[in-house]
């Protein structure tokens, strides 16, 4: 879920060979996306229990991703 929906400013580059900001693609979690216990899913249960809901505040997080500052140093994001 980070990967997909990134820190503000921050966007997926695609399209190569493209101008600069062409091949930009930002892409945010909308309200109603869940995730799926796939054990309950497929055990039966019917009343959708197996939907767990998904905020993608919480994955948003960069004090809970453990490797957060090694991972910015990798991306080289500070020259972006």
């Amino acid at each position: 879920i980070w990967c997909l929906e990134m820190e503000n400013g921050m966007a997926h580059k695609v399209g190569k060979t493209r101008y600069l900001g062409f091949g930009s693609l930002t892409m945010r979690v909308l309200p109603e996306s869940y995730l799926i216990d796939w054990n309950a899913r497929y055990s039966g249960d019917k009343n959708g229990k197996w939907r767990k809901p998904l905020s993608a505040d919480q994955w948003l997080n960069s004090k809970v991703i453990a490797h957060h500052s090694e991972l910015l140093k990798a991306l080289n994001a500070k020259s972006l």
